[in-house]
């Protein structure tokens, strides 16, 4: 469960960035060279298996509660649910 909530976090960021972001700038007068380089704002994601091992093997120093991946998950998800939530207002 917690890894299909990952993957629907990650696309609802992805569809934000790539499609509303570009958008909103060219409506507003931005240019288009400018606007291009919005799509660097997906190159972690997209290098994400260059990074991600080293990751992995990161855990936090408090608590064996607190050191699984999947309560680590299900705390960055809560994060960017508020975060989605705050840019919608």
């Amino acid at each position: 469960m917690a890894i299909g909530g990952v993957y629907i976090t990650q696309t609802l960021i992805s569809m934000i960035i790539m499609q509303s972001v570009p958008t909103l700038l060219r409506s507003e007068g931005f240019s288009l060279s400018l606007i291009g380089l919005t799509s660097l704002f997906m190159l972690p994601w997209t290098l994400k298996f260059l990074w991600s091992p080293f990751i992995e093997r990161l855990r936090l120093p408090f608590g064996k509660k607190f050191r699984r991946s999947r309560n680590l998950i299900l705390i960055g998800q809560s994060l960017v649910a508020l975060l989605v939530f705050f840019y919608l207002f």
